[in-house]
């Protein structure tokens, strides 16, 4: 937890520290003329950085402090640009040296760079010392921090859901109660929508309160929505989350007027219930790859680097920073025991953004209210709500930009030299030509771009040589984007989501990847869903089948015989029973999430010994999603812990619910009746 909690007041000292010790190792043994400069240099960095840390734990720190200690952090940034700068020119192996005078060209760019680092570190220093001068000595009074590996406390995800075991909260819960009978009973007279506001400072339990009235009352309604609306609300997004609340699947016009008049004849002559709370849910995969790629997570002990991040995430948890949203989302199953989303409250909002503001952590645009020193250079950039960049901002030492909104007017990405991290939340003007100018971020290791236009990946993205995350969502399904084959150079990519794109026919050499996300099995080629066995280091799978393609079939079998597969997510619009003809009789699978439109055959389910998580959702309108004589199979799974079916209750016998009672680790049971969306079991 320690990396990513001091990150905002120390700067980039941790991982500058990291990279200075890789210039001493035998990668670089040529830099022999400076490697004294580079000892001195990191002696002085790691005192700096234990200062920092010291520092960062003192409350109320003079004016004085605040001033050295924003010179050595925006220090280590410099020095951090400097150091990847370096690395990336030498390190480079996207380009191949296909003859002579290629290598000789090669060499002689090795050898200027390697002249180039060692005045930069000469320079480094001398900064440094300058730094070290203005401050005659390091000290801070003691102050200790205990940070421990931390799981969920379910303790705290109890707070989020029984407002009743809040302290002082039933007589509001009563009052608010008592006040919705009243008013529907006044309702069911006049037939007039009826309003209550829960109003009160931050921090009160509004949104718990609201919640557990909601869930108890939203049985009484035709219909109900649960809906977050921010200080700056995207109307689109809202609008198309109440109608896929209340109607049951959303829409894809982003025309306002059209999504009201939907909703509003929708909820013609019926009783309707809804409440709106003002925060934003935040997908937790995405931020903790974000956190690894701005370099706020390190790698402890046994554990990978995500799931040290995951243990970050889970602290805040704890710590009540952020809170955990438990629902159901539409394109996402969470299960139990799982946190996938989070919120962050306002006044925790409030708290973050004027410290960010204060460490020059981050500069956000297009807020109101929210201002930022433009003297500062900027590190990290958001733009918000269809604003412009003002004039005057540097923008060449911005490691993070993040575009929210359709109109947001963005100049060329050409001009975040350093950018390590990008991601464009619903920004439609992205087209083939700005992903040509992408290619040339060469520090860039997480790339998001949802809802695109693009036809065609650049072959130039194979210089991203430090890629680790790349999620592409094509706007056009007609039209996919199409992936290049230079994709399998990226040597460092982890995770690739490709919703909308066709993959390249080989990709066997793709052995990093351990994450594949959002692939259409109907728009791949025979070559890519044969290779796609080869991959025996995905633990993660998730793909559709719009129509049955059995070289697939036969490598999702091979990934669950012969590799370390520990989730698959299937969906399939042709019958259950013709999409696998057989299973391994053994496999590693942790959790399984499989989605159809007709019944599924459950003894194929017998050889997933390992199996902890299993969702179905059927869609099928007559005949039993689940036939009765296979309810016996989960007796088979010795490790079930949780199932989820969704599918219509009147066709599931009280044999599956008999054979969960007498399983014996008593899995959790949760049932979704789409036709009931008012009823869970």
């Amino acid at each position: 937890m320690e990396g990513a909690l001091v990150s905002a007041a120390t700067g980039a000292l941790k991982p500058v520290l990291g990279k200075l010790a890789t210039l001493m190792a035998n990668e670089y043994k040529r830099l022999k003329g400076i490697r004294k400069e580079i000892e001195s240099l990191t002696r002085e960095l790691a005192a700096m950085e234990a200062f920092l840390f010291k520092m960062s734990e003192v409350e109320n720190n003079d004016v004085q402090d605040k001033a050295w200690m924003e010179e050595v952090r925006e220090l280590s940034y410099d020095i951090e640009d400097n150091l990847d700068d370096f690395m990336a020119h030498v390190g480079d192996k996207s380009a191949k040296s296909d003859g002579f005078m290629d290598k000789i060209k090669n060499l002689l760019a090795r050898t200027k760079a390697r002249h180039q680092i060692a005045k930069a570190i000469e320079n480094l220093k001398k900064q440094v010392n300058e730094v070290s001068e203005r401050r005659a000595r390091y000290r801070a009074d003691d102050a200790t921090s205990n940070t421990k590996n931390a799981v969920i406390d379910h303790r705290a995800l109890a707070i989020f859901e029984d407002v009743s075991n809040l302290v002082g909260i039933d007589g509001p819960k009563h009052e608010l109660i008592q006040l919705f009978t009243q008013e529907t009973r006044s309702e069911s007279r006049q037939q007039q929508p009826k309003v209550i506001s829960i109003v009160g400072f931050g921090g009160l339990g509004k949104t718990t309160l609201a919640n557990q009235v909601f869930q108890e009352h939203k049985g009484q309604f035709d219909c109900h929505a649960f809906v977050s609306v921010s200080r700056n609300p995207d109307m689109v997004k809202v609008l198309r989350n109440i109608l896929a609340q209340v109607k049951g699947y959303s829409s894809s016009t982003e025309d306002i007027p059209a999504l009201i008049t939907e909703i509003s004849n929708f909820l013609a002559n019926k009783r309707y219930y809804m409440h709106c709370v003002e925060d934003h849910v935040i997908e937790k995969k995405m931020l903790i790859r974000r956190w690894i790629a701005e370099g706020f997570i390190r790698k402890k002990d046994r554990y990978t680097i995500y799931e040290v991040a995951e243990m970050c995430f889970n602290e805040l948890i704890n710590r009540s920073l952020i809170q955990p949203d438990l629902s159901d989302h539409l394109s996402d199953l969470t299960f139990e025991d799982e946190v996938k989303y989070c919120r962050v409250h306002d006044t925790v909002l409030d708290f973050i953004v004027s410290k960010s503001i204060e460490y020059n952590f981050v500069t956000i645009v297009g807020v109101p209210g929210i201002n930022s020193d433009p003297r500062n250079k900027v590190r990290r950039l958001s733009l918000q709500n269809d604003s412009e960049i003002p004039k005057g901002l540097v923008l060449s030492n911005v490691r993070s930009l993040n575009v929210f909104g359709q109109d947001v007017k963005i100049p060329s990405v050409l001009d975040f030299k350093h950018l390590r991290v990008l991601c464009s939340e619903d920004y439609g003007q992205l087209e083939d030509h700005h992903f040509t100018d992408i290619c040339n971020l060469l520090h860039l290791k997480c790339l998001r771009l949802k809802d695109v236009r693009i036809r065609k990946v650049p072959g130039e993205i194979s210089k991203l040589q430090y890629l680790e995350t790349l999620e592409i969502y094509a706007r056009n399904h007609c039209t996919p984007t199409e992936i290049p084959a230079t994709i399998c150079r990226l040597g460092r990519l982890v995770h690739l989501h490709a919703y909308g794109c066709t993959m390249p026919d080989e990709i066997s050499g793709m052995q990093t990847l351990q994450v594949l996300e959002g692939i259409d099995a109907s728009i791949q080629s025979t070559t890519f869903a044969h290779q796609l066995g080869e991959l025996t280091n995905l633990r993660k799978l998730e793909i559709y089948f719009y129509e049955e393609v059995e070289e697939m079939e036969s490598s999702i079998c091979k990934l669950l015989r012969e590799g370390n597969l520990h989730s698959l997510r299937i969906t399939f619009e042709m019958g259950a029973n013709k999409f696998f003809k057989s299973l391994p009789s053994q496999c590693r699978l942790q959790e399984f999430v499989i989605k159809g439109y007709s019944s599924f055959p459950m003894r194929l389910l017998s050889s997933f010994v390992n199996l902890q998580k299993l969702s179905i959702e059927i869609y099928q309108l007559y005949g039993p999603a689940i036939e009765q004589k296979d309810a016996d199979i989960l007796g088979d799974l010795p490790n079930l812990r949780y199932l989820s079916v969704r599918c219509l209750k009147r066709y599931v016998e009280t044999a599956i619910i008999t054979a969960i009672e007498a399983h014996p680790n008593h899995p959790t049971f949760k049932m979704f009746d789409p036709s009931e969306v008012d009823e869970y079991c």
